[in-house]
């Protein structure tokens, strides 16, 4: 078969065109691509409801969309590569065409009014490397709210994904293990996500940046976060989270940010973090640390936060070196002994807070190194001797707070003292002078002193005048009250009240011994007792006669209880005023143990930790049903230890069946029944372990109040999030 022969002229006609039906269909690919992304641009407009800043104005089809506000293509392909609306106040749902932005490496939606679900079709940007989404109002599926999570994982470049401050709920999923080994930032934080922290997080082995703070995070911290050494930032603040931080921890040799607050952490601050001299930044407030104060010795802490916990013992010397040091905050411990004098080599110091301790000795004059200073908190603590006036010449002070120590002397009356609402100094009785708004007694000066003096002597002279009337006066009260002892004396209290003789207190008591006694007050010893006729529990207040004022006192008690009714205070049964057995005058007020905190037995004023301990006790009686004065309770067993026995692992079985069958009575399907019963029982263990801060025996290591609200507020969150609480 012969070949056709074609010139050169029709060869270069037919390559030309070929060459042009190539660009034909190429151009009709691009084309279609482009149109791909624009469609996908403009359907996500479509669901954009409010645009208050006009951000989406420019996307139509008088501009390439290459151009239009927030987009970013790429050059050689003319697809859309980055999509950035950070903080536009845009409202709406994410369309589900995000999904056909198939070239789109970052989506930045942070900080707007998105709502509803993320799009399952979010799964097909492979290419994805940078996802922001937080600051929102978005919420997962009511079948599995986090489970897009999941489909994340097959975007293999993912290396930052964040989606703090939205309104996610349920648990992490495991696979959140399966995120791309080049993760580097992971924030799920200010959500409503509950359950334990998933160790699978520990695959993230190149994470720098991991912020689960203020959810509902419960159980322990996992040991596998320890593998996580190029960890930077670790925030796992305002949760339930509970047990000793793991000595798996000291691997993170690069943490430069360490925020573990507002949690239930217990046992001693790790001794390790003496030695991470990365750190910047440490907040371990509001726990339940105890132990010696911990903290890095050497490098370039510039924020240290220890405060509303258990610590006690000193502030250590070393605290001096750290030179770089702005904000320091040990306030709400039990630390005591005198400020260490290296502080001052802290000079760059902005906040101290030292209140609510029990440091004692003079203010030192190192602190006057601190010019920097603009909050200086030394208030209910033991500090005594004068002011120090170089205070007067710090010019940055905006708040100074030194009431409620023992300080005395002239009040100063420059610089931060000028003014009565930035400083305050209640509380210490021996302070004088000072400007008018402060309210203090004048200073008494020296001449006035020396006038004192003669009358000091005159004075003298009268009473040794007067003294002889006083003898005589003395003799012929002692003779009345002799006779007086022999009449029958009637007790103070109603008729009501139980009549209880001196011998059967003898008996309740096993004869007062010291084996009963629970404390001592002003003016006589408490008892512990039992009563044989009913077996209830008492406590018996006997006064000392002998001391002075004790009659008065014993009246006055009568007198106030007699028109006292209320269930948060000791339930006084009776007085006995009567003979004892050695014919001597016997006075004693008989009371149930219960709601009152035992230091009032022994004579201690009313205080914010006896309400405190008065809460813990009614909060233990609403969830137990039980009453603290209940028959339950003999020999040493008492609510408070009843409960401390039964948790974690009885916690449903000594909760009030009325509470329970409450929580029963709400709809709950099947698939959720077995996760609601985890999160009811979770945040009942939490209630009680409250209540059991609240009501131990020592005042200072009771919870604070404020930690009380916050770990409630949580329990609120968590039960409102599982539907638990309507």
């Amino acid at each position: 078969m012969g070949h056709s022969n074609l010139s050169c002229p029709q060869l270069r006609c037919s390559s030309l065109l070929f060459v042009a039906l190539l660009l034909l269909c190429f151009g009709v690919v691009i084309s279609a691509t482009n149109d791909t992304d624009k469609l996908a641009l403009l359907a996500f407009k479509a669901e954009i409801t409010s645009d208050p800043f006009g951000s989406l104005n420019s996307w139509n089809d008088s501009t390439d969309f290459c151009r239009w506000d927030g987009v970013m293509c790429s050059r050689r392909h003319h697809r859309v590569m980055r999509l950035d609306l950070d903080s536009q106040k845009l409202s709406g749902s994410i369309s589900p065409h995000i999904g056909n932005l198939s070239f789109l490496r970052i989506l930045n939606l942070n900080n707007n009014s998105f709502s509803l679900e993320i799009p399952p079709q979010i799964a097909r940007l492979r290419r994805l490397r940078v996802l922001y989404l937080s600051d929102n109002s978005l919420m997962g599926s009511d079948a599995d709210e986090l489970s897009f999570l999941c489909s994340l994982t097959n975007a293999s470049d993912l290396s930052v994904f964040g989606m703090a401050g939205n309104r996610f709920g349920g648990m992490l999923p495991v696979c959140i293990g399966n995120f791309s080994t080049t993760m580097t930032h992971l924030g799920v934080g200010m959500n409503m996500i509950s359950g334990e922290i998933p160790i699978e997080i520990g695959n993230l082995v190149n994470l720098q940046k991991l912020l689960m703070m203020e959810n509902l995070h419960s159980g322990s911290i996992p040991s596998v976060l320890g593998n996580l050494s190029n960890l930077g930032l670790l925030d796992l603040s305002g949760n339930c989270l509970s047990g000793r931080v793991p000595n798996s921890l000291r691997n993170l040799q690069r943490l430069v940010k360490l925020y573990l607050h507002q949690n239930n952490f217990e046992g001693p601050i790790p001794s390790y973090l003496q030695n991470h001299q990365s750190l910047m930044r440490l907040d371990l407030s509001s726990n339940n640390f105890s132990g010696s104060v911990i903290f890095p010795m050497v490098g370039n802490l510039i924020y240290l936060n220890l405060s509303q916990n258990h610590l006690s013992g000193v502030l250590p010397m070393e605290i001096g070196n750290l030179k770089h040091l702005v904000s320091l905050d040990v306030s709400g411990n039990i630390l005591d002994g005198e400020i260490p004098g290296s502080l001052g080599n802290c000079d760059g110091l902005i906040v101290l807070g030292m209140q609510d301790n029990l440091f004692h000795g003079s203010i030192p004059q190192s602190i006057n190194s601190l010019k920097s200073i603009e909050e200086l908190d030394l208030s209910i603590n033991n500090f005594s001797g004068e002011i120090p006036k170089f205070l007067e010449a710090f010019q940055y002070l905006k708040k100074l707070n030194l009431s409620y120590n023992h300080l005395e002397g002239a009040l100063p009356t420059q610089g931060v003292f000028r003014n009565a609402s930035v400083a305050f100094v209640v509380g210490n009785e021996k302070l004088c002078g000072g400007m008018l708004e402060f309210e203090l007694p004048r200073c008494i000066s020296k001449n006035s002193k020396s006038r004192g003096v003669h009358k000091l002597k005159l004075t003298i002279a009268v009473l040794f005048g007067l003294l002889g009337i006083t003898l005589v006066v003395t003799f012929l009260y002692l003779y009345c009250l002799k006779r007086k002892k022999k009449e029958p004396i009637s007790s103070c209290l109603d008729d009501s009240m139980l009549n209880l003789s001196y011998g059967t207190l003898l008996k309740a008591t096993n004869g007062f011994s010291s084996a009963n006694l629970i404390g001592a007050g002003s003016f006589g010893f408490v008892y512990k007792g039992l009563l044989q006729d009913n077996e209830n529990s008492i406590a018996v207040k006997v006064l000392n006669l002998t001391w002075h004022g004790a009659l008065k006192s014993f009246k006055a008690e009568c007198e106030a209880l007699k028109h006292m009714k209320h269930r948060n205070l000791l339930k006084v049964l009776t007085a006995c005023s009567s003979i004892d057995y050695n014919g001597d005058e016997f006075k004693a007020l008989v009371g149930t143990i219960g709601y009152a905190p035992p230091e009032y037995a022994n004579g201690s004023q009313v205080s914010r930790e006896g309400d405190v301990y008065s809460y813990g006790v009614l909060l233990l009686e609403i969830f137990t049903g039980l009453s603290p004065t209940s028959n339950t309770f003999r020999d040493n067993l008492n609510l408070h230890n009843y409960v401390a026995e039964a948790i974690p692992q009885r916690a449903i079985e000594i909760t009030d069946p009325a509470l329970l069958h409450e929580g029963e009575s709400h709809n709950s399907s099947q698939d959720s029944l077995h996760e609601s019963n985890r999160i009811f029982q979770e945040c009942l263990e939490t209630i009680y372990r409250i209540g059991l801060a609240c009501s131990v025996e020592e005042p200072r290591r009771r919870m604070s109040i404020d930690k009380v609200a916050t770990q409630l507020h949580s329990i609120k969150k968590k039960l409102f999030a599982a539907s638990l609480l309507l």
